[in-house]
């Protein structure tokens, strides 16, 4: 897939030029698989790391992270073509233990928001995006993730902590696990006309079933609300006191999933749904407003690029009056490419250590 082919190609690159020159120059191995040395480089490294390993140390802090979501709600696949106005807050707390001088193991917990808007993102004068702007899907979705990944130190430090570089640059790469949940806004009104009780309440859409996943005339599999992801990214690290630091990092989480918006396949037929939630869900694109801001759609201009179109349902039966090419069977709904999240995130850290130097604590 094209969308992990940048990143990843960046990744690797970056990992190639960091770690393989210094150990090249560090280490080699005779015909047996023997380390030999290479003008005593290899004696040196090795005693740098025998060293270290009475200067490991745990390290505790904590996150604000700002969560752009990637999908079938979004502009672009990449950060720098996104609607900025979708971006929002999380939080977290994480731990890490320093093993070697240039490595560092980490695990976190965090929550935060992702959200998504057919409306403020694509535009209907564009011919590209104008029957997205029709759709007029809309998500949010809070969620949980639990990461351990390893930090990877460009620079680095064989000596105590309060030794260490006052700043730093490093890779980041692991595994996460997380719990989402999509909802979108309910609508004012059913397609019958009726209003909804539940009118401006976010609604869990995952029991909705709006691609036909909770009916017997599709084979479309329930998704589940827990997800792996891969975490990838990198960051710039700051020394603020001998053991406070400060970082900026930068990170995709690449998903298993397409439905962190419940957005993925085919229109289906509305009276293969259940209830009148379902429907309404299912298709927004008759919808006057948009559903987050409730902001007005130029209607006027929708009805220029497609029209009214009623088909009779061959499951319940009954008459159904929808745009054409929504909310029929068949429609284009979203796409097949798996959702990804962009963090960028604020990290404070402390050093929890008490090592000795020369018979005294410090």
């Amino acid at each position: 897939m094209q969308s992990l082919q940048k990143p990843l190609i960046i990744f690797l690159f970056l990992v190639i030029m960091g770690f393989f020159p210094a150990m090249a120059q560090s280490q080699s191995r005779d015909f047996q698989g023997n380390f030999i040395k290479m003008d005593g480089s290899f004696a040196t490294y090795s005693g740098r790391i025998n060293v270290f390993k009475k200067h490991r140390y745990i390290i505790v802090g904590g996150s604000l992270h700002f969560l752009k979501y990637f999908g079938d709600l979004s502009a672009s696949e990449y950060i720098f073509n996104a609607n900025f106005s979708m971006i929002r807050p999380g939080i977290g707390l994480w731990a890490g233990y320093k093993i070697s001088p240039g490595v560092t193991l980490r695990s976190e917990i965090f929550y935060g928001r992702l959200m998504g808007e057919d409306f403020s993102t694509f535009s209907l004068d564009d011919s590209h995006t104008s029957s997205l702007y029709i759709r007029n899907l809309s998500f949010r979705n809070d969620i949980v993730e639990l990461s351990f990944t390893g930090k990877f130190d460009i620079f680095r430090n064989y000596r105590e902590y309060f030794r260490r570089r006052d700043f730093n640059v490093y890779l980041l790469a692991g595994v996460a696990v997380l719990y989402h949940n999509p909802k979108a806004r309910a609508p004012e009104f059913t397609i019958d006309g009726n209003r909804f009780p539940e009118y401006g309440s976010w609604v869990p859409l995952r029991p909705l079933g709006t691609e036909g996943q909770n009916s017997e005339h599709y084979d479309v599999k329930p998704y589940s609300n827990f997800q792996f992801a891969v975490p990838i990214g990198g960051g710039i690290e700051f020394r603020l006191t001998s053991r406070l630091d400060f970082s900026v990092e930068f990170a995709y989480r690449f998903l298993m999933t397409d439905y962190l918006d419940d957005v993925s396949g085919k229109y289906v037929d509305l009276g293969a749904l259940d209830g009148d939630m379902a429907k309404a869900m299912s298709d927004r694109s008759r919808e006057k407003n948009s559903p987050i801001k409730e902001q007005p759609r130029d209607m006027e201009g929708i009805f220029e690029h497609t029209q009214l179109y009623t088909y009779t349902s061959r499951y319940d039966g009954k008459p159904y009056t929808v745009l054409k090419g929504y909310g029929n069977e068949g429609g284009t709904r979203g796409g097949s490419s798996y959702d990804m999240y962009f963090t960028t995130s604020f990290k404070i850290s402390y050093i929890l250590a008490t090592p000795f130097v020369h018979g005294k604590i410090k």
